[in-house]
């Protein structure tokens, strides 16, 4: 138990926090950085508008994600030995994502968009299981290895690869070549430029590697690195 009981503590902070975010600190920001118009409307259509462009479990959901990611970052950096991704990868990535999600919990823009991101962590589980794997000597030629690898795979090819690309890269492209785009808040404009670009290189970096060994993993010829 004590080894999975930060990972509930972030958890409780995230859910402790979510609030005071949603009903604090997002209403501060947006009548006093951003959606003018939006304050200036009267009560009714200020809740009809906020209903429209808001999902709170998406903001739920990123408010989770915004403290695990944040615990994980603090326990990496603490804790050494650290394997499966170079250390400047794993900061870069978490920094954006946790300045995505929490962007994602302060202004209600895009909700859609944040829910494809969040998404793409599903392939997360296999490759968590590929390495407690690695880490316990199972080989390579193991039928768990093999059946393992192969939904690593296909789960990365969808979330990571299909999803990210037609659900959610080539729609907020879309968005981002009008004009009108650039007239939403600024950290959102900065959010959906930065992390759309970044998670679709990273993303077909990976699965450029993925696909170049993906044959000799899940035949099990390869050897473990």
């Amino acid at each position: 138990m004590s080894d999975v009981s930060h990972y509930l503590v972030v958890a409780l902070c995230s859910f402790l926090a979510y609030p005071v975010v949603y009903g604090k600190v997002a209403p501060y920001l947006l009548k006093k950085l951003v959606f003018q118009r939006y304050a200036s409307l009267d009560k009714a259509k200020q809740k009809f508008a906020h209903m429209m462009y808001d999902s709170p479990t998406v903001r739920y959901i990123s408010a989770l994600l915004l403290g695990y990611t944040t615990g994980e970052s603090v326990v990496n950096i603490v804790v050494v030995g650290r394997s499966g991704v170079s250390w400047f990868t794993f900061v870069v990535h978490h920094v954006i994502t946790c300045y995505a999600t929490l962007v994602t919990c302060v202004y209600p823009s895009l909700p859609a968009f944040a829910n494809f991101a969040v998404a793409t962590e599903f392939s997360t589980i296999w490759l968590n299981i590929r390495l407690l794997l690695k880490e316990f000597g199972i080989p390579q030629s193991s039928t768990v290895n093999k059946v393992n690898n192969l939904a690593f795979f296909l789960s990365f090819s969808y979330v990571r690869v299909w999803l990210l690309i037609f659900d959610f890269y080539i729609p907020l492209t879309s968005l981002l070549l009008t004009k009108e785009f650039y007239t939403i808040e600024l950290p959102v404009v900065v959010a959906s430029v930065c992390a759309s670009q970044f998670y679709l290189f990273i993303n077909l970096y990976w699965y450029g590697l993925m696909c170049r060994m993906i044959p000799k993993v899940i035949s099990g010829s390869k050897k473990d690195d």
